[in-house]
Parts: C-alpha cells; structure tokens; sequence
C-alpha cells in the first residue's frame, strides 16, 4: 500500500509542477464482484491513459486505457496478496488449517463505459497464476497453485 501512495503522490507532484488541469485526472471510488483490479470494493486514480488501482481484499492493480477520458479499452497488471486469519480451526478437504494466504498475479484488460454524470461501468477479465496455502500451528498442510481467471464487472463514480 506504501509503493501505491508513493506512486500516486509522485503523479501529483510531477503534474502539478507541469501545471497540468484537473481534467486529465478522475479518482473514485469502486464497488464490483471481484474484479482483478479492485476486488470487491476499491478506487482507481487515472491520469490521462494511465490508472492505478487498489481494493479489498489486497487487490492492486495498474492499467493503461487506450482512450480518453470516456468510454475506452485497457489492458493491465494485477496482484492479490492477504492473510486470513478465522477465529476458530477450520477445515478445507479434511485438513484442519489456522491461518490461510493467499497469492495470485495476472494480466488483464477489459471495456470501461464513463457517462458525463461521472458514473462508470467496467468489465474485466483477468488471467494469472495462484498460489493459495494453509497452515495449521506454523505447519504448512495444503497447497493450491495454477491458473485463475477472473472476471467481474464494477461500477464506480469519478470525481
């Protein structure tokens, strides 16, 4: 998350040293099933062409739109790290677990509709690679790792 400030604040700072207008910039919030590049609920700041985006659960993502600033095609990276932690033993496949991490990577693109309310629609579809695992009092006891496709479609407003 530290990387994705730095990064967002070095954009500032360079346009407004340039004296760049607001218009070549949108920041909103985002709300959506799962998409590779905010998860479930996330934002997404855009200047010109470029986009950086980060959501929950541990969802970043960086993209390049081939238009702008309305309806447009993109392509992008993404990653999802995070932890889970339950309050209780659970099991997955018999195998008792405490703690779970999850990993995946990808590119991905997908068509993004932006009306002048400011409201948008965004449908993506992300491929990459997974590597989810358990552990059970520090003991690694599963593993998953291949290929995940993940597709979802958010809604979001830009200011």
């Amino acid at each position: 998350m530290k990387i994705i400030l730095s990064l967002i604040l070095l954009f500032w700072g360079v346009s407004s040293a340039r004296g760049e207008q607001a218009e070549n910039w949108y920041i909103g919030p985002r709300v959506g099933f799962v998409s590779p590049f905010t998860g479930i609920l996330g934002f997404e700041i855009q200047r010109r062409h470029f986009a950086l985006c980060a959501g929950l659960p541990g969802t970043y993502g960086a993209k390049y739109y081939f238009s702008f600033p309305r309806k447009s095609w993109y392509v992008g990276l993404y990653v999802t790290r995070f932890n889970y932690t339950p309050e209780t033993v659970e099991y997955e496949e018999g195998v008792p677990y405490d703690k779970k991490m999850v990993r995946r990577q990808g590119v991905g693109g997908g068509y993004r509709w932006r009306w002048g309310s400011g409201w948008d629609l965004d449908l993506s579809l992300g491929v990459g690679t997974v590597k989810d695992t358990a552990e059970y009092r520090g003991v690694e006891t599963l593993r998953w790792t291949g290929t995940d496709i993940k597709a979802g479609p958010t809604i979001g407003y830009s200011f």
